[in-house]
């Protein structure tokens, strides 16, 4: 992880980190990486900032393994990428300045 989540330096903006990145599937018991998990939120992330259409997440664990296709989602990027620009215009460039104008 690179820095600490944003969900804790402005007040719940995303939703909260879970342990787990997949959960099963009621109807077939199926894997599939939940959409409120922090990597649901990255793999979104790199998929709009690159233009690509889908990548495959894979979990593995002791004894079993997950992979999954995620499919990009503008809907999801757009409204992550609104997010990601207020805290960084709002919070972390005035703090930037602040430091560099303080260091000076």
């Amino acid at each position: 992880m690179c820095g600490p989540p944003l969900q804790n330096i402005h007040g719940g903006e995303f939703p909260p980190k879970t342990d787990e990145p997949v959960e099963a599937l009621r109807a077939t018991g199926a894997l599939k990486l939940k959409t409120i998990h922090e990597h649901y939120y990255q793999v979104m992330g790199q998929l709009g900032l690159t233009g690509t259409d889908w990548c495959d997440f894979y979990v593995q664990a002791e004894s079993d393994y997950h992979c999954e296709r995620i499919v990009a989602d503008p809907e999801a990027f757009s409204e992550m990428k609104m997010k990601l620009e207020k805290f960084y215009f709002t919070y972390y460039l005035p703090e930037l300045a602040k430091q560099k104008q303080e260091a000076s």
